[in-house]
C-alpha cells in the first residue's frame, strides 16, 4: 500500500495546485497528517511545502 500512496504523491507533485480542488486539498492536508510511514509523511509534508499548503 505504501507503494500506491508514494504513487500519488508523484502523480501529484506534476500537477498545478489550482487544478486540485478543494476535496483533494483537504484529503493531502488530512492525510500528511494520519499517515503512519514517516517517510511517506515526509514527502506530503514536502509536497504540501511545495504547493505552497
Amino acid at each position: 500500500m505504501t507503494s500506491n500512496r508514494n504513487m500519488a504523491i508523484k502523480a501529484l507533485e506534476g500537477w498545478n495546485v489550482s487544478s486540485w480542488g478543494e476535496q483533494l486539498v483537504h484529503a493531502v492536508t488530512h492525510l500528511s497528517v494520519i499517515e503512519p510511514e514517516d517517510p511517506v509523511k515526509e514527502r506530503l509534508h514536502k509536497l504540501r511545502e511545495a504547493k505552497g499548503l
